[in-house]
């Protein structure tokens, strides 16, 4: 039996062991029986909340606030994390969806219009994928192809406003009906949907402190890692949990009852209001393998509907998530912002974010492609369009500025650490040595390209064997990618000058 393009095996430390590629015939048995399924019954999530960090300068209608200094705010984002098993289930189930719902994309004649979480191959029978930077260059490629017909074209970005966390369940339901064309779910398939609404978590750093930092960790007992050792050992900090090589919090078996015990099992099934208890009736978690394709066939009806009525209109329509783009004339603005506000509230019960509503007007001044963006009051010239990471602003696509400022804030960062720790280790061999090497790995095009990864060799120290992974490069990987796909110079441009500021930070 081969290896399905599903079960792809996480590292990522839960309750219980992680899965050895060994058993993998097992594991597909039992996750493709539909009998198991129905009984199986699903452990808690694992709950995390990751902070993003962001800079921005301040707009209020177009005009820039404080000085154009940038404010710092945080952007928390709930993830779920399943026991490996159930990810594995979670991911099987996800394929069946998949496989369905791009038939039904593919008979609409939409496919190329929800692009977020699927595989779109860039060529008919092709093998390789698109990724967002060909997603992003198709839009732009669009603009600038209909601006040789239509002088004055608009393309409006929306945002939903939490889409995760408003998903009807009632209406996932039926959705999920309709893409695997039964009019009920049969008991295997209505126990993964009932486990993904209404499931349960505990809070990572809850369960840390009340084990008090003792997790399990894998080490090899010998020089040619051929066999490992399964240990409890102190964890400081979470932050720590890779490095140290943590496979697991805790046994499953022998601690959940521990865990259960202490009350930090927490269920979502219910709203607490006031005292008062009532369902929950919608939201499903982020993180699980399911939820993207969940949340995508969540809104088929939708896109079903914007596509031909904006198609009707000579436009386009992309959704890529929670990000949707619209390219039409601009005589049919406003009627198709009224259209698609009113029809996600009616078909789908979300709103879309008015705030984060962008309108940019494309004109062809002096056979040049102009970016004008519109605001309350007025329209500002020569502004970006930005989406899925990129800008554009009629004539050249950029990377946005702030991934380009975050790239350069992760190198400040990693040269400011290895300073400390050339400065403060113990190790009389390592004491100011700034290991320059890994730097440059991490943040040149030393490190961009794509190789097998080496170790040294258990015969003979002084070689080096090849393994079975890769290192699939760094930032600049992701640069020189863009550069090629969208044949615009201007992206390599923007870092033409990295090599010199890593040395200038050494340096100081």
């Amino acid at each position: 039996m081969a290896k399905e393009e599903w079960f792809k095996l996480k590292r990522y430390p839960h309750l219980g062991n992680q899965i050895s590629p060994k058993g993998y015939k097992d594991i597909i048995a039992k996750i493709t029986n539909e009998s198991f399924i129905s009984t199986h019954s699903f452990a808690p999530f694992i709950h995390r909340i990751k902070k993003t960090k962001k800079y921005r300068k301040e707009y209020k209608d177009g005009i820039i606030q404080n000085n154009g200094l940038r404010k710092k705010s945080i952007k928390p984002r709930d993830l779920y994390y399943a026991t490996h098993i159930d990810s594995l289930i979670y991911s099987y189930y996800s394929h069946l969806l998949t496989k369905n719902y791009d038939i039904i994309l593919k008979k609409e004649n939409i496919s190329n219009s929800v692009t977020a979480y699927r595989k779109i191959p860039k060529e008919p029978n092709s093998k390789s994928g698109k990724c967002n930077i060909d997603f992003a260059n198709d839009i732009f490629d669009y603009i600038k192809q209909k601006s040789k017909t239509n002088k004055n074209q608009v393309v409006i970005a929306f945002d939903i406003k939490g889409f995760f966390d408003n998903l009807n369940h009632k209406k996932l339901k039926e959705k999920w009906c309709k893409v695997i064309n039964k009019s009920t779910l049969p008991k295997h398939h209505y126990q993964v949907y009932k486990n993904i609404t209404k499931f349960s978590y505990i809070n990572e750093s809850e369960l840390f402190t009340h084990l008090n930092g003792e997790l399990i960790i894998e080490r090899y007992t010998d020089s040619s890692r051929l066999t490992k050792e399964y240990k409890k050992k102190n964890i400081k900090n979470l932050k720590y949990s890779k490095s140290q090589r943590v496979i697991s919090f805790c046994n499953k078996k022998n601690d959940l009852y521990a865990v259960r015990k202490a009350g930090l099992i927490k269920s979502n099934k219910y709203i607490y209001n006031n005292g008062i208890k009532t369902d929950r009736k919608v939201g499903i978690p982020q993180g699980s393998p399911i939820s993207a394709t969940l949340a995508n066939i969540y809104m088929l009806d939708f896109d079903i509907k914007m596509c031909k009525e904006i198609s009707d209109l000579d436009g386009i329509y992309s959704r890529y998530s929670d990000d949707m783009v619209v390219v039409c004339d601009v005589k049919y603005k406003n009627v198709i912002i009224d259209k698609l506000t009113k029809a996600i509230k009616t078909i789908c019960e979300l709103e879309i974010q008015k705030k984060k509503t962008q309108i940019f007007h494309f004109v062809n001044n002096n056979s040049k492609l102009v970016c004008y963006q519109e605001f309350k009051n007025h329209s500002t010239i020569n502004r970006n369009l930005e989406y899925l990471g990129f800008q554009f602003d009629g004539e050249n696509i950029t990377i946005k500025n702030s991934s380009i400022s975050a790239y350069y804030g992760k190198m400040t960062r990693s040269v400011n650490r290895s300073i400390y720790y050339a400065r403060n280790t113990s190790n009389p061999k390592t004491k100011k040595k700034l290991f320059k090497s890994r730097l440059q790995k991490k943040f040149t095009c030393i490190g961009g390209k794509r190789i097998l990864k080496r170790v040294r060799s258990s015969i003979d120290k002084s070689q080096f064997d090849a393994t079975k992974s890769y290192n699939y490069g760094n930032y600049l990987t992701y640069v020189n990618k863009s550069t090629s796909i969208t044949n615009d110079m201007k992206i390599e441009k923007q870092l033409r000058n990295h090599w010199k500021i890593l040395h200038l930070k050494l340096k100081k």
